[in-house]
């Protein structure tokens, strides 16, 4: 078993025992193939592609907003890559359980491939 797959493994376990109460599941929706309509000033998604994950939604710290450039108000969101049928990209939308919608401002894989963590806002649309 590689690094990558113990990693999951344990963050797996971890999201069903320790973390369970801070994970919060969702659906990752991105709109593909989308038009530009001049005459309505709206995107024309032609097909949308839609994946289910869980992950870790916590806030971001003081440093981490002075230092990063995030907003106060945008959401850290930590989810494992082996859930998730395609990676998170910017401006995909991510939709909870409860039905908060967030945008995905920016995605970064760790460098072991284990997770994802997303910068997301929340009532942002596509």
């Amino acid at each position: 078993m590689g690094l990558r797959e113990k990693i999951q493994t344990q963050l797996g376990k971890a999201f069903d025992k320790a973390l369970a109460d801070a994970v919060t599941s969702f659906t990752l929706f991105r709109a593909e193939n989308s038009n530009y309509n001049s005459i309505t000033g709206t995107l024309d998604s032609t097909e949308a592609r839609t994946g289910s994950g869980r992950g870790a939604f916590t806030d971001y710290t003081v440093s981490e907003i002075d230092s990063l450039g995030v907003k106060p108000a945008d959401t850290k969101v930590i989810c494992l890559a082996n859930e998730l049928p395609f990676s998170p990209e910017v401006d995909d939308l991510l939709i909870t359980e409860g039905c908060e919608q967030y945008k995905v401002i920016a995605s970064e894989k760790d460098p072991a491939g284990a997770s994802f963590e997303l910068q997301c806002r929340r009532g942002a649309s596509v």
